[in-house]
């Protein structure tokens, strides 16, 4: 009876699993290339953690793009004739953050890709460092250190 119910419990939870949105976190540093699946049917939506897409480069006609200028991320589905071959589009961002993404649409619901960059933003990270004082700049990323913070403009990489 108890693996009955424990076998119910695993059912459910796995269907709630199933039924929420998709969201794929693609770690990233820059120029690097990076492999998603998107829907070939339905807009798939890119953004990056902390940054703004500016501008989206690929192969003309492979595919829609519809920007959101507020949250700068991009919605993107293939072209029927690319609704089985992957797309190869090139991300720049407002950080100054360069991506490839090599997208393989499917036939699944709507995908979210969220792109977590590795590599700090210099613009953001040589303006800290030009216009504080040394020593407030060592005691701001010693505190940030002490309780666990990242650095605005910087990038934190686990070991």
């Amino acid at each position: 009876m108890r693996s009955i119910a424990t076998f119910i419990v695993c059912t459910c939870a796995i269907l709630v699993f199933h039924n929420s949105y998709a969201l794929q976190v693609k770690t990233v540093k820059d120029n690097q290339t990076v492999f998603a699946k998107i829907s070939s049917k339905q807009l798939s939506q890119i953004f990056v953690n902390g940054d703004r897409i500016l501008s989206v480069r690929g192969i003309e006609g492979a595919y829609q793009l519809t920007k959101d200028e507020s949250k700068g991320a991009i919605f993107i589905k293939p072209t029927p004739y690319f609704e089985h071959r992957t797309i190869n589009i090139f991300i720049l961002t407002e950080d100054g953050h360069s991506y490839t993404l090599l997208l393989n649409p499917m036939d699944i619901p709507s995908e979210n890709i969220e792109l977590k960059p590795l590599s700090p933003s210099k613009k953001i990270a040589e303006h800290w460092e030009k216009n504080s004082p040394y020593t407030e700049l060592v005691m701001n990323i010693l505190n940030d250190m002490v309780n666990q913070r990242k650095p605005k403009g910087y990038a934190v990489i686990s070991l």
